[in-house]
């Protein structure tokens, strides 16, 4: 027996709809920066309570912008065990060091791994919101990037509109001088 991976019903107004809309962005030869990618940004910024949100070609660009922006070249990252790829490779393409921590056992980056793995030259902390889970840790995670001086970057490309005990992914963190950044992904 064949059973599909997945089988998604589109309906006819909707398909009919991105035909029209795909034709517009082919005829105007943007297939990048043009209208629907501005229009995305500025709704999706208003979702999740920013004022700006850039649309780039993945995750890991995201991640790797973030991280070459903070200026982590030769500075070492912390970035949790439990991730894909595209996290640690973001720090190396940025020039910077992996450390990798150790998680809860709700698969997060565990606060007590993250404290004992910080050297001289860690300059950021990357949390990775796997399967859409915020961390049950996180405040005592922010506590220590307060206490250290350390950026906190949030991986959350599983995590668009998660919360965790009232606390929102859209909720901005801390207001400190280290200001959290993060990265939403989307399969599309």
């Amino acid at each position: 027996m064949q059973i599909p991976a997945a089988k998604i019903y589109f309906p006819e107004d909707d398909r009919n709809e991105l035909v029209k809309q795909f034709d517009e962005i082919l005829q105007s030869g943007q297939l990048t920066l043009g209208k629907y990618g501005k229009d995305f940004e500025q709704k999706f910024a208003r979702y999740i309570g920013t004022k700006y949100a850039a649309a780039v070609n993945s995750g890991t660009s995201a991640l790797e912008i973030i991280l070459r922006s903070l200026d982590i070249e030769g500075s070492s990252v912390i970035v949790p065990t439990n991730t894909f790829f595209a996290t640690p490779a973001s720090v190396i393409h940025a020039g910077g060091r992996v450390i990798f921590a150790d998680i809860d056992d709700g698969l997060c980056l565990d606060s007590q791994s993250l404290e004992t793995n910080i050297q001289k030259d860690t300059k950021a902390v990357i949390v990775v919101h796997i399967g859409g889970i915020i961390s049950p840790q996180i405040k005592e995670i922010q506590e220590i990037c307060r206490k250290g001086n350390l950026f906190l970057i949030e991986d959350a490309a599983h995590a668009q509109g998660s919360t965790l005990m009232k606390i929102s992914i859209k909720e901005p963190r801390f207001s400190e001088t280290r200001a959290r950044q993060g990265s939403l992904a989307m399969y599309i």
